[in-house]
């Protein structure tokens, strides 16, 4: 029979685009278990149905510097902004879920985002990125599977789900286009 441990699942998730959040956050300080913390969703929220609501315990506080060490783009200095690590309260659960969240915007190249908080992605189950192709080279050697999402909203993968127009009169198609006022 399996222990409560053996069973239990370690997640994380960064960098989660929130300024909202990391105001709150640093507002409370390392240590304080903030109720009722609007997470992310604020981004058209009538497509994507806004913010959830989560109970979370602010552990680590940063002002988001650090350099990329992976293979992408090494040794450039990254300003993720102020940034928070949270532990979500998932319940009586004993898996964890830990979400690093930043006042900039970034699309993580490697596991900087979350070595800047102590974090080891490595000794996590599932690690959750915001990115299509840019973060493979540096977790696909460490990652057993690679699950790609494609969640709607205002980009995809998929080009065909977007509503095409094409233009003749246009350049580069027409060379000698002739646009009014010009």
């Amino acid at each position: 029979m399996a222990t409560a441990d053996a069973c239990r699942m370690r997640m994380c998730y960064g960098p989660l685009y929130d300024p909202d959040a990391v105001q709150r956050a640093h507002a409370a300080g390392v240590g304080v278990r903030i109720s009722n913390l609007a997470l992310g969703g604020r981004h058209a929220p009538e497509m994507l149905g806004g913010p959830i609501q989560v109970n979370a315990t602010v552990r680590i506080l940063t002002d988001g510097e650090f350099s990329w060490t992976g293979p992408m783009c090494q040794g450039l200095a990254v300003h993720l902004g102020r940034t928070a690590l949270l532990k979500v309260d998932l319940g009586s659960s004993s898996n964890t879920l830990d979400i690093v969240v930043s006042s900039n915007r970034l699309q993580p190249y490697d596991d900087g985002p979350f070595k800047l908080h102590g974090l080891d992605v490595r000794d996590y189950h599932v690690v959750g990125l915001k990115s299509l192709v840019h973060f493979r080279a540096a977790f696909g050697p460490l990652a057993s599977h690679i699950l790609a999402v494609d969640s709607p909203g205002l980009s995809s993968c998929r080009i065909g789900l977007f509503a095409r127009r094409f233009n003749a009169g246009s350049w580069p198609e027409q060379a000698e286009a002739q646009y009014a006022g010009c």
